[in-house]
């Protein structure tokens, strides 16, 4: 049975990889998404309704009305992502903002009084688009689920009756994919940030307040408690500062060119 695994288990994994790799919009990069893009949606949408529901939503309508006039700039540069963008403003201090499969973009109010003005809100509205265009979503879930078929497989293939060797091998393999699947957590927040400060320009905004906006985060969130680097799904602050000061002189001729 072993043997047959050992062979069985690589020729899974390149039927898998050749049927899943897709090219992503905007960047034309390769990814491994094991989901359509309309089950992406649909599970987006679920999440969505069940936020609405269960949390309280803002009614200040200066908030909301921001919210949407950012939204409805932005999303026009976006090649693909959703087929409706959706958004809602919660009512939360934390300053924080998220975007669900589908095109669902969820902004606290803390997150809007930090942004200070609208190209600082169009930041991370940015940002978020550009999880939902990456489908970080689905290549997140996707990791997770090979992550979970391949452990048990290699498992039952390398334990065979000894369960102790199993539970072993099962702990160390869940620690090390865990770690793999933040770091792929990591880069996605790099490849939002970068795309995002395309879609702001584009959109009109002057990318370098991308550059303040990031600066008050850190501050507003300096006592916050934070795990080490390598358990952690974000970047470190100060690297997320250094590449967005180096990314900001590439989308300045876009920004110039949208104001023509």
């Amino acid at each position: 049975m072993r043997k047959w695994l050992t062979v069985i288990i690589p020729l899974w994994l390149v039927v898998i990889l050749l049927a899943a790799c897709v090219t992503l919009p905007d960047t034309g990069k390769q990814a491994f998404i094991m989901f359509t893009p309309q089950q992406e949606a649909q599970m987006g949408f679920a999440a969505f309704n069940q936020l609405r529901r269960s949390q309280k939503i803002s009614n200040d309508p200066k908030a909301r009305a921001l919210v949407a006039r950012v939204v409805n700039r932005i999303t026009p540069h976006v090649t693909a992502g959703a087929t409706q963008w959706d958004y809602e403003v919660f009512e939360d201090e934390d300053p924080n903002a998220f975007a669900l499969p589908g095109g669902k973009i969820g902004v606290h109010t803390g997150l809007i009084a930090l942004a200070e003005n609208e190209a600082g809100l169009a930041t991370v509205i940015g940002h978020e688009c550009a999880h939902v265009s990456q489908r970080h979503g689905g290549q997140r879930m996707t990791q997770q689920m090979t992550a979970a078929l391949v452990g048990g497989l290699l498992g039952a293939s390398i334990g065979g009756q000894d369960r102790r060797k199993q539970q072993i091998f099962m702990q160390s393999f869940g620690i090390m994919t865990g770690l793999g699947i933040l770091a792929f957590s990591r880069q996605h927040e790099r490849e939002a940030d970068a795309l995002g400060l395309h879609y702001m320009a584009k959109a009109g905004y002057d990318p370098r307040e991308a550059l303040k906006f990031w600066q008050r985060m850190v501050k507003a969130t300096a006592n916050k408690p934070r795990p080490p680097l390598w358990l952690s799904s974000h970047p470190a602050d100060s690297e997320r500062i250094q590449r967005i000061q180096a990314l900001i002189p590439q989308v300045l001729p876009i920004y110039e060119q949208s104001r023509m």
